[in-house]
């Protein structure tokens, strides 16, 4: 828990971990791929299935507009939606 937290905060993140561990989704930190890793990996994918033309144009997006999210490890990126 970060510096300033809260006995409530503490009961909260500890409710939350145990609702992971309960529903088979928990990842240690240590495991969490960063964002980069994982777009490297996918993109590594994609390069046998799609045409090179294709794969130019994800690599692109992936560099030009998720790069952002480099150093964010994968459980801190989320979709947000709205409607």
């Amino acid at each position: 828990m970060p510096k300033g937290s809260t006995r409530d905060d503490a009961l909260v993140e500890l409710a939350r971990l145990v609702g992971q561990v309960r529903d088979n989704t928990f990842v240690p930190a240590k495991c969490i791929p960063l964002f980069k890793t994982v777009a490297q990996e996918w993109l590594e994918y994609k390069k046998l299935k799609v045409r090179s033309t294709t794969w130019e144009v994800y690599r692109g997006h992936v560099d030009n507009h998720f790069a952002l999210f480099n150093p964010l490890k994968m459980d801190c990126v989320t979709v947000s939606c709205r409607r």
